[in-house]
């Protein structure tokens, strides 16, 4: 014989839903909190963000997005990078390295590093260096906080990808990290930088750091 529901059996039901959404806000706002640092940007509002970038993303122009996963947040792209024409899907990302807000800061950094470490990368950037290498410098030269060390990461990824076709355009770039060369808090990012100029560059690079950036030294 079935037995009747009663006001207790109602309540512990109540509470055990209570307590698995409890468990599930906890969860979306431990994940949240990776970007509370920075403010939610919107595309269409004036003066919304620092480049082009942000209104491309909206608009469906680069193909990933965010995948909140268990711990870390992932693009998830719609195609498979080795795939993707990189011109100019590849410069409209390095100029959204000067963003400063969510999820652009995000997306912007994780595309371009996932990009240049996909199979094939170097033969499809190497006739996009100059361009790539107008946005950085013009990343280094933002005001705002971050832009400069996404720059800096973006410069190793870079020349890992291209190797010596960077050689020759690092000049407006070394002048940026010679100006900032005596701030503590990049003096780390710009040494790995350098290091990895003068590996991935040949001669030429060692000269031409050794010109722009005298203090450089890691013999």
């Amino acid at each position: 014989m079935e037995r009747k529901r009663d006001v207790g059996d109602d309540r512990e039901e109540h509470d055990d839903c209570r307590t698995m959404a409890m468990q599930r806000w906890s969860r979306t706002d431990r994940l949240s909190k990776k970007f509370d640092k920075l403010p939610s940007g919107d595309p269409f509002a004036k003066a919304a963000s620092s480049s082009n970038f942000s209104f491309v993303y909206s608009q469906g122009g680069i193909p990933c997005r965010i995948n909140h996963g268990g711990v870390y947040c992932r693009l998830q792209w719609d195609e498979d990078p080795a795939v993707l024409d990189y011109d100019p899907l590849l410069v409209t990302i390095s100029e959204g390295l000067r963003e400063t807000k969510h999820p652009y800061v995000f997306v912007a950094q994780a595309a371009f590093k996932e990009m240049l470490e996909a199979p094939g990368a170097a033969a499809k950037a190497t006739p996009l260096v100059a361009q790539i290498v107008r946005n950085l410098r013009a990343c280094m030269l933002s005001k705002a906080e971050g832009p400069f060390g996404a720059a800096l990461a973006a410069i190793r990824q870079l020349s890992d990808c291209v190797k010596d076709a960077l050689t020759p355009h690092m000049g407006a770039l070394l002048i940026q990290i010679n100006k900032k060369s005596f701030e503590r808090k990049y003096k780390d990012a710009i040494f790995d930088t350098l290091v990895a100029l003068d590996a991935n560059g040949g001669p030429a690079a060692a000269k031409l750091i050794k010109a722009k950036v005298p203090c450089f030294s890691h013999k």
